[in-house]
């Protein structure tokens, strides 16, 4: 899901929940993953369809701020 989605869809209440986790591709960085209440996840994805992933955490953070969101669970 693109940032202007999720944003969209954070206001509308559709996002029941935020989770962060390591990148299975790179267990050196992190990914965001968004859960609907129906059951479906969302990764967070660039303009190109690329899944966004962050070295940092801090970084990771920042975005998910800018999204709107307010809490989310970090699984290490």
């Amino acid at each position: 899901m693109k940032r202007e989605q999720v944003r969209e869809r954070h206001k509308e209440g559709l996002i029941a929940a935020t989770h962060v986790i390591q990148n299975p591709a790179n267990p050196g960085e992190w990914i965001v993953v968004f859960k609907k209440s129906v059951g479906r996840s969302y990764i967070l994805v660039d303009d190109n369809d690329e899944v966004e992933s962050f070295n940092r955490l801090d970084d990771l953070i920042e975005v998910v701020r800018g999204l709107g969101i307010k809490f989310a669970e970090i699984h290490m």
